[in-house]
C-alpha cells in the first residue's frame, strides 16, 4: 500500500483537476435551439484534447511506480534483514522463503495496481463512481476470501502458519488487483464509445504527438513532493518505533493501527476520495488550473457538502471519541484473547488511537477540500507547511517516548497533534477561501437572493446541537463506570457491559434524529446521489 500511495497519489490528485465534460446525447436534444453544432464540434474537440492529456500524465504513473517498486523492494529487504538478525527464526528456511515469496508476490500485485492506474483516473474524472463501486466491490470480496480458501483448503503445501499466511496474504492482493485491471479493462472496452471516445479503448493509450499540459505537470510535480512529505507524516511513526522500540512494542503498536484504521479505510476514504473529485471539478475553471472567484451554484453546492461531510465526521467520530475508550479492552478480549490485553499496552493504545481516528476524518476532508480549490502557487506554499507538520509530529513523537516516557501511546499523541495543525490549516483556508469569494452578478431568483444573504460558508453549521454533544458526554460517564464494576469480571459482566453500551448508542441515536432530522435527511440524499 505505501508503494502504491508513491507511485498513484500525485498523478490522482493532478489529473482530476482537468475538466472531461462533453455533450451528451441527451443535452444535444435539450440544448438544440441554443448550442450550434459548430460549439458542439469545439466542446467535443476541447474533451478529447484533455482527455489525451489526461491519458498521457497518468501512464507516467506506471515507469515511476515500477521505479518506486524496485526501491520498497529493496527496502523491506533491509528491513526485514534489520529487524530479525538477532532472531533464530531468520535462519528458518521456510519462513525466509515465504517472505521472499510473499515480497514477490506484493511486486506484483502493485504492477497490477499501476497498469489499472491510467483507467482508475478516466473513471473518476468522468465520475463513474458507480462504476468503482462495482469493481472495487468485488474485488475486495476477492482479497479476503481468496487467502481464507487458501488457508482453510490447505492449498500452500507444507509449511508453518505464518509462511502460510505471508502467501495467502499475497495472493489475495494479487486477486484484488487483477480482478481491478480486468474490470476497469472490460468497461472501457465495451462502453468507450459511450464516452465518445473515437477510437475506442485505442483512447486510453498515451498518444505522445499531442503536447503535454505544462501546468499539469507542474501541478503533478507539486503534489509529488506534498505526497511524500504526507507519507513520511503518516508513516514516519513505524521508522520512529523501529529505532526507539521494541518488537513487542511495534507488534502492539502494528495490531492497533491495522484495526484502528478500518473505519479509515472502509467508511471515510471512500467518501473523502468521491468528494475531493466533485469539488475538484466545481471548484476550478474550465481548465483546472485557477479557482474560481465568484459565487455560483457550484461553489454553493461545495460548501453545502463541506459542510454536511464535516459535521457528519464529526458525530461519527465522537462515537469512536467517547464509546471507544470504554470498549477497547472489549474488544480486543473478545477478537484476540488474552493474549493482546493481559500485560500489554494494547487496550491502552487502542483507546488514545479513538482520539485519532476522529482526526484522520475530520483533516482528510478538509485537507481534501485545500487541494480541490487551491491554485498551484497555493499548493507549493502548502507543501512548505508540511514540513513544519512533519518535523512537529517527528519533534513531539521523540519528544513523548523519550523524555516523557509515554510508550507507544506516544506516536498516536503526535499523530494528534500532526492532524490537529492541519485540521487548524486547512479550516483557515476554507474561511478564507470563502470570505472572499466575489457574490455573482447575475442571479435573478428571490429565493437564491435570500440564500446569498447569509454566509456560503459558516463553521456553527458543521457543529452538531449542544443536545447531541451532552449525550455523547454522558454516554462516556455511564460506560466508564460500567467498565469499571462489570468488565474483567467474567462473561456475564461482559456481556452486561456491552448491553450498557448498545443502550447507550441507541439513546444517542435517537437524540441525534430528534436534533439532527434536516441534516440525516440531507445525508440520505447526499448518499444516494440525489441533489435538491
Amino acid at each position: 500500500m505505501s508503494i502504491l500511495y508513491l507511485a498513484r497519489e500525485p498523478f490522482r490528485r493532478a489529473c482530476l483537476r482537468v475538466s472531461l465534460h462533453y455533450t451528451s446525447v441527451e443535452d444535444d436534444s435539450n440544448d438544440n435551439q441554443t448550442l450550434d453544432q459548430k460549439a458542439k464540434d469545439q466542446s467535443l474537440d476541447e474533451y478529447h484534447l484533455n482527455l489525451r492529456q489526461i491519458v498521457q500524465i497518468a501512464w507516467l504513473s506506471v515507469p515511476y511506480g515500477v521505479i518506486v517498486c524496485i526501491g520498497g523492494f529493496y527496502f523491506f529487504d533491509w528491513l526485514f534483514v534489520t529487524t530479525t538478525q538477532k532472531d533464530t527464526d531468520r535462519h528458518d528456511a521456510a519462513r525466509f522463503n515465504a517472505y521472499y515469496q510473499s515480497l514477490w508476490l506484493h511486486v506484483i500485485s502493485c504492477g497490477l495496481g499501476l497498469i489499472t492506474e491510467p483507467f482508475y483516473i478516466v473513471a473518476q474524472n468522468l465520475l463513474l463512481f458507480r462504476i468503482r463501486f462495482k469493481i472495487e466491490g468485488i474485488a475486495l470480496m476477492l482479497k479476503v476470501f481468496v487467502p481464507m480458501i487458501l488457508i482453510m483448503g490447505n492449498l500452500l503445501g507444507s509449511g508453518d502458519n505464518s509462511s502460510k499466511a505471508l502467501l495467502a496474504f499475497g495472493y489475495g492482493h494479487i486477486a484484488y488487483q487483477g480482478y481491478m485491471a480486468i474490470g476497469y479493462f472490460l468497461h472501457f472496452y465495451h462502453h468507450a464509445k459511450d464516452y465518445r471516445m473515437r477510437r475506442g479503448i485505442l483512447e486510453l493509450i498515451p498518444d505522445f504527438s499531442v503536447p503535454f499540459n505544462s501546468t499539469l505537470v507542474w501541478l503533478t510535480t507539486g503534489f509529488w513532493l506534498q505526497t511524500v512529505v504526507k507519507f513520511f507524516l503518516t508513516e514516519g511513526e513505524k521508522y520512529v518505533m523501529i529505532l526507539l522500540q521494541t518488537l513487542s512494542d511495534q507488534g502492539v503498536y502494528d495490531l492497533v493501527s491495522q484495526l484502528g484504521s478500518l473505519a479509515a479505510r472502509l467508511v471515510f476514504q471512500p467518501i473523502e476520495e468521491n468528494s475531493f473529485t466533485i469539488w475538484s471539478k466545481a471548484l476550478k475553471s474550465h481548465n483546472g488550473s485557477s479557482a474560481k472567484t465568484v459565487v455560483d451554484s457550484d461553489v454553493r453546492s461545495s460548501a453545502d457538502m463541506l459542510q454536511l461531510l464535516v459535521k457528519l465526521f464529526i458525530i461519527i467520530g465522537c462515537c469512536f471519541v467517547f464509546f471507544g475508550p470504554n470498549y477497547s479492552y472489549t474488544l480486543l478480549y473478545m477478537l484476540y484473547g488474552q493474549r493482546w490485553t493481559s500485560g500489554t499496552e494494547a487496550p491502552r493504545v487502542l483507546a488514545f488511537y479513538c482520539l485519532y481516528v476522529m482526526m484522520m476524518a475530520l483533516n482528510g476532508t478538509t485537507e481534501g477540500f485545500v487541494h480541490a480549490a487551491s491554485t498551484p502557487k497555493q499548493t507549493q506554499w502548502f507543501n512548505l507547511l508540511m514540513v513544519f507538520f512533519s518535523i512537529a509530529y517527528l519533534g513531539s513523537a521523540v519528544f513523548c517516548l523519550t523524555v516523557l516516557n509515554l510508550g507507544t501511546p506516544s506516536l498516536i499523541i503526535a499523530n494528534c497533534i500532526n492532524m490537529a495543525l492541519r485540521v487548524l490549516f486547512s479550516t483557515w483556508f476554507i474561511i478564507r477561501f470563502f470570505k472572499y469569494l466575489k457574490p455573482q452578478e447575475q442571479e435573478a431568483v428571490s429565493s437564491e437572493e435570500a440564500k446569498s444573504s447569509s454566509p456560503v460558508f459558516a463553521i456553527s453549521r458543521c457543529i452538531p446541537h449542544v443536545l447531541v454533544w451532552s449525550i455523547f458526554l454522558l454516554s462516556f460517564v455511564i460506560t466508564r463506570i460500567s467498565e469499571m464494576y462489570l468488565e474483567k469480571r467474567g462473561w456475564s459482566m461482559r456481556i452486561a457491559h456491552i448491553l450498557v453500551g448498545c443502550v447507550c448508542l441507541l439513546l444517542t441515536a435517537f437524540i441525534i434524529r430528534l436534533k439532527e432530522r434536516s441534516f440525516l435527511v440531507q445525508v440520505r440524499k447526499l448518499l444516494s446521489g440525489k441533489s435538491d
